[in-house]
């Protein structure tokens, strides 16, 4: 994969975010960007969520408990789709 710096990640998933394709089976308006966003670095980058909480100035927990609220209540296959999305486009 080419340079996977928070940022470049960042830029690429708030691209793919904004495409209305995704938006076929869930409420664009219901969907945590935010919280996809911190799933899609942590699972990209594979860091800690002390270390993505110090890059966004947050408690640990506070990323931990966002990027769990993305693998349920219809969320966790969005949130996989917008990874896969972003690995693609980061390549």
């Amino acid at each position: 994969m080419a340079n996977l710096t928070t940022e470049s990640i960042s830029e690429s998933t708030k691209k793919i975010l904004c495409d209305k394709k995704l938006y076929k089976d869930i409420n664009f308006f219901e969907v945590p960007h935010n919280k996809v966003l911190l799933a899609v670095i942590r699972s990209i980058t594979k860091k800690s969520f002390a270390q993505i909480g110090k890059d966004y100035k947050k408690s640990w927990f506070s990323i931990y408990a966002s990027v769990k609220d993305t693998q349920k209540n219809g969320l966790k296959s969005f949130t996989n789709k917008v990874i896969e999305l972003v690995r693609e486009d980061l390549k």
